[in-house]
């Protein structure tokens, strides 16, 4: 992929992210470790892939921003909620939004990295 065009992948997936609706906070207790595990990951998150895009050239310490890292504690509670919780529950449906949320991140963060490989070369 050339850096042109995984540089316009990351900027639509940014904006795509950036349109996508917070998943909500209610929901019992699980979802309130969800909720605010994700508030601080997901403000990571944005600053990191607009400090990418603003970047004026490739800098490999961008890759060690905690924001471009996946979350593997965010991971672990949004698969116990979705084994714990059946998707026609409140708490069950509530959980899905925060899969496909984290799962949006994910593919942003992909690009990222993507764009940041394609920068270096």
């Amino acid at each position: 992929m050339t850096k042109e065009h995984s540089r316009k992948e990351l900027e639509r997936l940014y904006e795509e992210f950036r349109r996508l609706s917070f998943p909500p906070a209610h929901g019992g207790e699980e979802i309130s470790r969800l909720h605010d595990e994700l508030i601080l990951y997901d403000a990571d998150v944005a600053a990191a892939v607009m400090a990418v895009l603003e970047a004026p050239k490739s800098d490999s310490s961008l890759r060690k921003l905690t924001g471009l890292q996946e979350n593997d504690e965010l991971q672990r509670l949004i698969d116990r909620s979705i084994t714990t919780f059946p998707e026609k529950t409140r708490v069950g449906e509530v959980a899905r939004e925060y899969k496909y949320y984290y799962d949006s991140i994910k593919k942003m963060l992909q690009a990222a990295h993507s764009y940041l490989d394609a920068s270096a070369e």
